[in-house]
């Protein structure tokens, strides 16, 4: 496994970094970290090959270049050395040197080996256990990825899914609750490794990261009671917001049995995929009403069709009379039927709104219908969020 120079940029020891040569070389791999300080120069090539492993293919380089500091043709020399054994980079502390000569990095950049620097207040530890935690984790990343696909995508028996959860993590109880976090800004999302460590640490919670999402759960030997499960919430807004990202989360609600393990993780996700539709940060599985039936709708092309064909009726007669029926009728489902605020919201008359629904209602055929046209109008409005999120 390996990860690449600009991978290695997005963590978080490398917040102070800056790339000065070789931006073309970015996609370089990076197998291993090696830190060189103070070797013997000039370098023997001979006893530097790969035979000796002082340096293999994609070793990441860590100095301050202290022992040639005042030496440009020597720092020259070495990076060629470095790049002539596809080393993936060199990352340099500026400790020692306040500037890299210009032959270097026009050599660097001609051959598109990066140059990176770094403030002197990072400890090359944490550069090393960033890199080497995330290229290992790619190991125990890839048989995640492959457990939840295969919880998710299969159909299995009771017994089946309590394996597969133990296979995930052994420490499961019977009682389990998930939560689904989606990191909504790009810039946040180099964080995203951070902010499953610190979830983690914490006790309560195992957590791991399931493509664009992370997925924590918290399980326990006796059933949640109401008040844990709000401690537990608590537990989790706190540590993501101590992160300071901007994020959605949905959370499952408790389920008793790990063979439930499929459900839990499945309605954290569709809680969370709504949130953007309800307008909300985090949102509970419990609260989304029918959105439960919409979201269990695996065909979307079926989705689309219902849409359409609740909706034609009123979309038609909006083209053909340059009418806003359709706008009207989210706007009054928004607010929950009330005509006066629909017609404040939308800056008309009371009467405009009440023809305009009674329209509405002659259109879709369901004129002495209270209930069937308050079913249907509501299910074209929660279509409608979902497909214009």
């Amino acid at each position: 496994m390996f990860i690449t120079v600009e991978d290695a940029l997005k963590l978080p020891s490398f917040s102070t970094a800056r790339v000065i040569a070789g931006k073309a070389g970015l996609n370089r791999r990076i197998y291993r970290v090696s830190v060189a300080e103070c070797p013997e120069f000039p370098i023997d090539v001979s006893t530097a090959g790969r035979n000796n492993l002082l340096f293999i293919d994609g070793d990441f380089i860590i100095t301050s270049f202290y022992a040639i500091k005042d030496n440009p043709e020597e720092m020259l020399d070495t990076i060629e050395l470095y790049n002539q054994f596809n080393s993936s980079g060199i990352c340099i502390a500026l400790r020692y040197i306040e500037k890299i000569p210009q032959e270097v990095i026009n050599y660097a950049n001609e051959n598109e080996y990066p140059i990176i620097v770094i403030s002197r207040e990072v400890a090359y530890a944490s550069m090393i256990t960033d890199i080497m935690r995330s290229i290992y984790g790619q190991y125990n990343q890839q048989a995640v990825f492959e457990l939840l696909d295969k919880i998710l995508s299969g159909n299995y028996q009771a017994d089946e899914l309590k394996k597969l959860a133990y296979s995930l993590y052994s420490g499961f109880k019977n009682n389990i609750m998930a939560f689904c976090i989606k990191i909504l800004k790009d810039e946040d999302v180099k964080h995203k490794d951070y902010l499953v460590r610190r979830i983690n640490n914490n006790q309560l919670f195992y957590c791991v990261n399931y493509y664009d999402m992370i997925i924590a759960f918290s399980t326990q030997s006796k059933k949640f009671k109401d008040s844990s499960i709000e401690s537990i919430k608590a537990e989790i807004i706190d540590i993501i917001d101590t992160c300071k990202l901007d994020y959605c989360m949905g959370i499952s609600g408790p389920y008793n049995g790990l063979h439930n393990i499929k459900r839990v993780i499945e309605n954290a996700i569709a809680a969370c995929d709504i949130s953007d539709i309800l307008n909300k940060k985090i949102v509970d599985y419990e609260e989304i009403g029918t959105y439960k039936l919409i979201m269990k709708v695996k065909d979307k092309g079926f989705l689309i069709e219902l849409f359409e064909s609740l909706v034609k009726p009123i979309t038609d007669y909006d083209k053909k009379n340059n009418a806003n029926l359709l706008e009207t009728l989210i706007c009054f489902v928004k607010n929950d039927a009330n005509v006066k605020n629909t017609a404040d919201e939308l800056y008309q008359h009371s009467n405009t709104i009440r023809y305009r629904i009674a329209k509405i209602r002659e259109l879709l055929g369901i004129k002495n219908d209270t209930i069937k046209f308050y079913e249907d109008i509501n299910m074209i409005y929660k279509l409608y969020k979902m497909f214009n999120k």
